[in-house]
């Protein structure tokens, strides 16, 4: 399944459960700009993203100076999403399923992500 047609669904899904406006603009931000850096490593379909791709872009975030609240709320954000996803059926197989246990540790920045990178 191609990830902007799913995070276009994510973000229609949030709109008709009435989230705040606030939260409407995290989603969409935070969804944009994962998208964005899956699509410089040419990945644009939902089979294709694997942790080690969530766990890239924290490293390059870490990299460039950006906190461990921005990072964990940008996580949050991925987790939502990949939690909906699974909520919906959309993942193929189940090892994908470990995608939606993204879980960053505050100021320790420390990732925990399932070992399942194949």
């Amino acid at each position: 399944m191609c990830l902007k047609d799913l995070r276009d669904e994510f973000i229609y899904d949030c709109e008709c459960r009435h989230l705040a406006k606030g939260s409407l603009r995290n989603y969409k931000a935070a969804t944009r700009f994962l998208l964005e850096y899956l699509e410089l490593k040419q990945i644009t379909e939902l089979e294709d993203v694997r942790p080690r791709h969530i766990r890239d872009l924290m490293k390059e975030k870490r990299d460039a100076g950006s906190t461990s609240r921005y990072i964990n709320d940008l996580l949050k954000v991925w987790r939502t999403w990949f939690n909906y996803l699974v909520n919906e059926g959309y993942p193929p197989h189940g090892k994908w399923r470990a995608m939606s246990k993204i879980w960053c540790y505050s100021n320790r920045f420390s990732a925990f992500l399932p070992l399942i990178d194949t």
